[in-house]
């Protein structure tokens, strides 16, 4: 149900859950040895139930640093392709994504006809852009676009800030 519903925390729940079950029956199982003499079967149960727990807690861990780190959930290439699929969508650059597959945050440079008004762009252009993102991946919940004109001395103003930099 975690998978289906994309959340970290009932994945994440179910792992713990099943090291649980995983215990109580190894456990189990080493009494019914111990009883019958094989105390070596204590030790050998041990050693499997702690590695047991220690892969879920390493993947626990794993995934939620994923997140706290800021590491992309998106492929910024498969987010410009989107973008650049409007039609009046003259560049797109400075892409980013973080957060969770579940609620995905993306942020980008949007260069549109230097003719087109603030106000257009605003509110007609970076709404569809938008409305192509959350259509296209399912978890995404914000999408804040800077919009650019573009012009050569915006796009090599913009080229040049960000030249260095990954997004």
């Amino acid at each position: 149900m975690g998978r289906k519903l994309n959340s970290e925390f009932l994945i994440a729940d179910s792992r713990e859950t099943a090291s649980d079950i995983f215990v109580s029956i190894g456990l189990l199982v080493a009494l019914y040895f111990i009883e019958r003499g094989h105390l070596w079967v204590d030790g050998g149960v041990a050693i499997l139930i702690s590695l047991v727990v220690l892969r879920n807690s390493l993947k626990i861990f794993q995934e939620a640093t994923s997140i706290l780190s800021d590491e992309a959930v998106l492929d910024p290439k498969a987010i410009e392709q989107a973008v650049m699929s409007h039609a009046e969508a003259r560049f797109c650059h400075a892409v980013r994504s973080r957060g969770k597959p579940d609620a995905i945050y993306v942020d980008l440079h949007l260069g549109v006809d230097a003719k087109v008004t603030v106000e257009e762009s605003h509110d007609r252009l970076s709404h569809e852009v938008k409305q192509i993102l959350a259509d296209r991946f399912p978890g995404v919940k914000c999408v804040l676009i800077h919009v650019e004109p573009d012009t050569k001395s915006a796009r090599n103003r913009s080229n040049s800030i960000f030249r260095f930099r990954d997004f």
